[in-house]
């Protein structure tokens, strides 16, 4: 999905700013490493995986919760505009570090934390680039930080083949709408989103708890 967006986005008038992009892509890099590596971690440390995919759905609700809590009171909270390059980089660590430890894009939870660290609400083109350079140095890097490791768990091709096929569809997809949508209306459908995503790892919390 997020290679696909990028080539897709290659025409745009929107460009990356170097001052910002590179240390956030140096941070995000060195988030998905150590996320990475904290995962194997906490699994090797609790040694049962239920237990690892319940704190991770724990994690992921209480982040769905305070990004339904940002979007319903952006008003009433000032966006910054951070520039410094030590700041930028902590900022892509820690997103990179959250994306690769939960095993997320974190699309929902990168918008809400660049909205309110960089740009508000006025460049919406421009924030949602930025959210798709940080996915792709982080996950990049946790992949191959996994390959590495030799810890990527086995898996049929053909489910690697259809999730392709449908990360794919549903960037396309999810272009095609948003060029469609204002930023109420993109705002709505993220509410939506967020909520549908905590509600299911809300669920997730108990099913893993009773394995």
């Amino acid at each position: 999905m997020t290679i696909c967006t990028l080539i897709r986005t290659r025409g745009n008038s929107v460009k990356l700013q170097l001052r910002t992009s590179s240390p956030l892509a140096a941070g995000a890099v060195l988030g998905g490493l150590l996320g990475q590596r904290l995962f194997e971690l906490v699994r090797a440390g609790f040694g049962r995986e239920n237990i690892l995919g319940a704190i991770q759905a724990a994690l992921l609700t209480v982040i769905m919760l305070l990004v339904m809590f940002y979007i319903c009171n952006k008003g009433n909270l000032p966006s910054k505009h951070i520039v410094r390059f030590p700041a930028v980089a902590a900022i892509g660590l820690c997103l990179g570090l959250t994306s690769s430890f939960l095993g997320i894009g974190g699309g929902p939870y990168n918008v809400a934390a660049l909205f309110f660290l960089f740009y508000g609400c006025q460049n919406r083109s421009k924030n949602s680039l930025y959210i798709i350079y940080i996915i792709a140095f982080s996950q990049l890097a946790s992949i191959a930080s996994a390959a590495a490791a030799n810890s990527i768990p086995d898996f049929a091709p053909v489910d690697l083949a259809s999730m392709t096929v449908g990360g794919i569809g549903g960037a396309l997809l999810g272009a095609a709408i948003s060029k469609r949508l204002d930023n109420r209306g993109v705002e709505k459908l993220l509410k939506v989103l967020a909520l549908f995503i905590a509600a299911v790892d809300f669920y997730n919390i108990f099913r893993f708890a009773i394995q």
